[in-house]
């Protein structure tokens, strides 16, 4: 199994370790300074991140097509950080950024740029 268990960054408030679930799920990340928990849904789709438990304070949520693709990012509050419109073949074809910004279409050879958005 290739998991990523750790890193040893300088300094150890900096330092992180990871654990997965059986089916290879990224389920926590530990440092110093907090603990975050990602809860996994149907088809093993992450839905939430959590901080200090599985129960604890919501950071992010994210939503699914029935075909499950990403359809949204939200934050701990529910507003939308990002959402994703597709084109009757499912292909994207704009981001919507926070909710004060509309849909901004995809141009050819955007992906570089949907791809930062996405980072962000």
């Amino acid at each position: 199994m290739h998991r990523l268990l750790g890193a040893d960054l300088p300094g150890t408030a900096n330092d992180v370790a990871y654990t997965y679930d059986g089916v290879d799920n990224h389920q926590t990340e530990e440092t110093e300074a907090a603990s975050r928990y990602y809860v996994y849904g149907t088809g093993n789709r992450l839905r939430e991140i959590h901080e200090g438990s599985e129960a604890g304070e919501l950071l992010r949520s994210f939503t699914y097509s029935d075909a499950g693709e990403v359809e949204s990012k939200r934050d701990g509050s529910g507003d939308v950080i990002y959402a994703l419109q597709r084109g009757s073949q499912g292909r994207v074809i704009g981001v919507r950024r926070r909710s004060l910004f509309p849909a901004a279409p995809i141009q050819r050879g955007g992906l570089h740029q949907y791809v930062q958005l996405l980072a962000e």
